[in-house]
């Protein structure tokens, strides 16, 4: 059943990694614009340590949890994560040119999303990476890694990358909870919270959307 299923999977797991590709790697810097617009030196320190993890920086707890899942922490330690991404593109045979080209609608997230983050409040900051991105973020890949199991000819070094945000960003799920419960405090900053949290949601919905449109599944019948 695996092997029939793989080529209808693989080509769509080829479109999201050439189209995803120009919005992940710029992953670093939206966290370096929530950071530098954070004003308390504790919360600017939680992420601080989450863009060491995102650098490829595995603490003893981290490491021994992915050993005990099968998965050779040689190959992940101390590679960015953009890396890892780019190791899943070169997996699915999506080259540089492709990579570098990135179509309009990633273009346009991408831009939106670190502008969000660049010029608007802290909450809304922490809105929109935290509870907007990544809040889901375990679930979404989730979700995919179920179809990348299924295509036989991708080993799982080629998609450790979303194995690791699965396993491994609990901590940065928690981190931004907590800077986003001190932030609800402050007046007006539940709803500066839930803006950004709406407007993250909206530009990945426009964005799969788009990537729907452009690449529409549909199915052969006899």
């Amino acid at each position: 059943m695996a092997s029939c299923e793989a080529p209808l999977l693989k080509a769509p797991l080829v479109e999201f990694a050439a189209n995803y590709h120009g919005y992940s790697q710029w992953f670093p810097y939206y966290l370096r614009a929530v950071i530098e617009g954070l004003d308390r030196e504790d919360h600017k320190q939680l992420l601080r340590h989450n863009l060491q993890e995102e650098q490829g920086l595995l603490d003893d707890e981290d490491r021994k949890m992915l050993e005990s899942l099968g998965i050779d922490t040689e190959k992940v330690d101390g590679i960015p994560h953009p890396q890892l991404f780019e190791r899943f593109c070169d997996a699915l045979g999506v080259g540089a040119r492709e990579r570098n080209s990135p179509p309009e609608a990633t273009q346009s997230w991408r831009s939106e999303f670190r502008r969000l983050l660049e010029h608007g409040s802290p909450a809304v900051a922490v809105g929109a990476l935290g509870l907007g991105t990544e809040a889901i973020v375990s679930t979404l890949y989730g979700q995919l890694l179920t179809a990348l199991r299924r295509v036989p000819a991708l080993k799982r070094e080629g998609y450790v990358f979303f194995e690791l945000h699965c396993l491994v960003d609990d901590q940065h799920q928690r981190d931004l909870l907590a800077i986003a419960g001190d932030l609800a405090e402050r007046p007006g900053g539940l709803e500066e919270l839930q803006h950004g949290m709406f407007e993250a949601l909206r530009l990945r919905e426009e964005f799969m959307d788009a990537l729907a449109s452009a690449n529409p599944l549909t199915p052969e019948h006899d």
